[in-house]
């Protein structure tokens, strides 16, 4: 069973239909994902095998323009992932019945 905090990443993910690092999604989270608990929901959500991981490529690396030596990890929602947010999005949706007007001539 999945917690709030791994629906939110998959719905931050699904969202941004791209790469994103772990504080991106913490950022865009806006206090809903904490920094000290994004890359264990994450390791998590892989083992699922509703997210995939990469490391960033050099020229992400570069246009960061930043000092850390450090290449980041980046995260996608996979297939698999977008399903069962979609499963889970949909199973919530209420069906409410359309009267039909018939008319007999």
């Amino acid at each position: 069973m999945l917690l709030a905090s791994h629906w939110k990443i998959l719905e931050i993910l699904f969202e941004e239909a791209g790469w994103m690092s772990g504080l991106e999604i913490v950022r865009s989270s806006v206090g809903q994902i904490k920094h000290g608990s994004v890359y264990v929901r994450l390791s998590e959500l892989g083992d699922l095998g509703y997210i995939e991981s990469r490391r960033e490529t050099a020229e992400e690396w570069k246009s960061r323009n930043t000092q850390n030596e450090f290449l980041l990890l980046k995260f996608k929602i996979t297939d698999q992932g977008i399903s069962e947010w979609n499963l889970r999005n949909f199973s919530q949706l209420t069906l409410v019945p359309i009267p039909l007007s018939i008319s007999v001539r």
